[in-house]
């Protein structure tokens, strides 16, 4: 499976303020960057390996100085758990457990901080931060099951752990322990790692939070610093500024954005980003270019399932494709995703979501589940056109019939897929979608659905389909050289060449040769897939193998296009004399 640094693992903020305070010894708070670092989490405590039963999270003083954790603050999720005093000195490690567990840590002899409350860590992954006494992220991380890239560690009872403190905001950092109690809880990690730098962070996607405001999101969380500079914001076309902004310290991964005026219907415009925004690793933010409008409401057709990924690989998530298929802006994120029976009676199905998710004309995008799983796919697939809807319905792996509804719930398309519309000269579809391959064209025939490339990757969660196909002028798909010829063998002009180019699969034909008087003269080729970019030749001869008369003759290839619909395409030749 091919991964990218996907956007989720999120380490380190501070307050600017913070940056420059002086360090004291035994101070009650400390207010340095990185001085404290989350360094392992135990979510999923059962089945037992040998650690005690109940859910953790470590903490180290990476720093110099002596910390009183008193009024620092574990947020978990959007609950935040007060921590009592405890003196942490430089470069030890407590465990903070709750006050039925923590017991259990300390009869094993390791530093343990009892919470009063303690805010359970959910199984699906949750982000995570340490407060300082004052508010300020310190130090935070979002886990996922999917870390565990083990099967037997992904049943649970063992811990992630921070292998390399100095890359505490990547990814990569966190690893599934090897001890063999499985997890180090007030110990040395069971192994580090040295990684390289961490790429830097972009705009991926602009959503629409009210008519004046925008909420903007990148593809990993950014730094808070004490400068006008930090962002700055341009507007195309310019009849819309920024009032204002602020960091959401909750999600460091979004700016909200205060617009001067509500947003005009029927206008799209383009927000430039840039600043000097970087990562708890000092990586400078990449400028870029993120859309907005105000979303129309979809007409029937408007919105189509262009993919279907029913039964993907191990650590890989179902998903759907959509595209927008008008010429407005919609909203993805009002839509119904809906299995149903051909009548159109839903029986599961994905509710409307409230945050803003834009899909802009002629656009690809992906509905899943498990966004973060999706986007470590593949580095390609462009993280602002993953939208995730948790209650997705699950995809059969027998074959189904989806439909996809607007917010009144009127039917926008409906298509069916079943396992055997796979490319038959595959040997394993595991981890391969379905592509549709013409959009305009309707989605309940096998004719118009195709396996993904391979050298795609299988599939194409918000990017243009690898079998994709746009209307084609059956006049330019078939064409002949040499309409003239003589077959006389001499290395010059010995063949008609009729050459063929569909530009998609799932053609069918069969092609021959008649004389004037209405016989066939001979089969050039059976009935079967026609090639994407292929030649069918006709060396002059008949069906005994004997060279024809000089006479003039015509080529008639009769077809099925993908959609089924039926064709015939004729032209004439002439065998001239030896």
């Amino acid at each position: 499976m091919r991964k990218s640094g996907f956007l989720w693992v999120f380490t380190a903020l501070l307050m600017p303020s913070v940056l420059h305070a002086q360090k004291e010894k035994n101070t009650e708070y400390s207010t340095n960057p990185l001085s404290l670092l989350i360094t392992e989490i135990m979510f999923d405590p059962q089945p037992i390996v040998s650690l005690p039963a109940y859910e953790y999270v470590e903490l180290y003083n990476i720093g110099p100085d002596t910390v009183d954790l008193n009024n620092w603050g574990l947020r978990v999720g959007e609950k935040k758990n007060i921590l009592p005093s405890y003196k942490l000195a430089p470069e030890y490690y407590v465990v903070l457990s709750n006050k039925t567990g923590a017991p259990e840590f300390s009869e094993r002899n390791l530093p343990v901080l009892s919470m009063e409350k303690w805010a359970l860590l959910r199984n699906s992954g949750q982000f995570l931060a340490l407060l300082s006494p004052r508010g300020e992220i310190i130090h935070f991380m979002t886990y996922h099951p999917s870390q565990f890239e083990d099967a037997l560690k992904q049943e649970g009872g063992w811990s992630l752990e921070l292998t390399d403190m100095g890359h505490a905001c990547q990814q990569d950092a966190w690893h599934p322990s090897i001890a063999s109690s499985g997890g180090t809880p007030g110990k040395e990690n069971s192994f580090t790692l040295t990684l390289g730098d961490n790429l830097p962070s972009r705009p991926v996607r602009l959503g629409i939070q009210d008519e004046d405001k925008l909420l903007l999101i990148l593809d990993k969380p950014i730094m808070p610093l004490n400068t006008t500079e930090w962002f700055s914001f341009f507007i195309e076309p310019s009849t819309l500024e920024i009032d204002s902004w602020r960091y959401l310290d909750d999600r460091p991964w979004m700016i909200e954005i205060a617009l001067n005026n509500i947003i005009p219907d029927g206008t799209r415009f383009s927000l430039s980003v840039g600043g000097e925004a970087t990562d708890c690793s000092g990586v400078s933010l990449i400028s870029g270019t993120v859309e907005f409008g105000i979303p129309e409401a979809p007409d029937s057709s408007d919105v189509v399932i262009s993919e279907i990924m029913f039964d993907p690989a191990d650590n890989q998530p179902e998903f759907i494709g959509i595209h927008n298929a008008s010429g407005k802006i919609l909203a993805l994120n009002d839509l119904y995703v809906a299995t149903c029976d051909e009548t159109g009676l839903i029986s599961r199905f994905s509710k409307p979501v409230v945050e803003s998710f834009l899909m802009f004309p002629g656009q690809e995008y992906a509905l899943t589940s498990d966004g973060y799983l999706l986007g470590l796919m593949d580095s390609d697939i462009p993280l602002g056109q993953i939208c995730e809807k948790s209650d997705m319905p699950a995809l059969s792996n027998q074959g189904s019939i989806l439909c996809i509804l607007d917010e009144s719930q009127k039917v926008l398309d409906m298509i069916r897929y079943y396992p055997a519309w796979h490319d038959p000269r595959l040997e394993d579809t595991k981890g391969i979608s379905l592509e549709r391959i013409r959009l305009d064209l309707s989605g309940w025939f096998s004719s118009n659905w195709h396996s993904a490339s391979i050298a795609s990757g299988g599939s194409t969660p918000g990017m243009e389909n690898s079998q994709r196909s746009l209307q084609i002028d059956v006049s330019t798909v078939f064409s002949i050289e040499n309409r003239a010829f003589c077959p006389d063998q001499d290395g010059y002009g010995d063949y008609l060449l009729i050459r063929i180019s569909t530009g998609e699969p799932g053609w069918i034909g069969s092609a021959g040769v008649w004389n004037l008087a209405g016989s066939q003269v001979k089969e050039l080729s059976a009935a079967g897939a026609l090639p994407i970019n292929g030649v069918i030749k006709w060396d002059g001869s008949d069906e005994l193998g004997n060279r024809v008369p000089s006479d003039y003759y015509v080529i008639i290839l009769n077809y099925i296009k993908p959609d089924g619909s039926k064709g015939r395409w004729k032209e004439a030749c002439v065998v001239t004399a030896y």
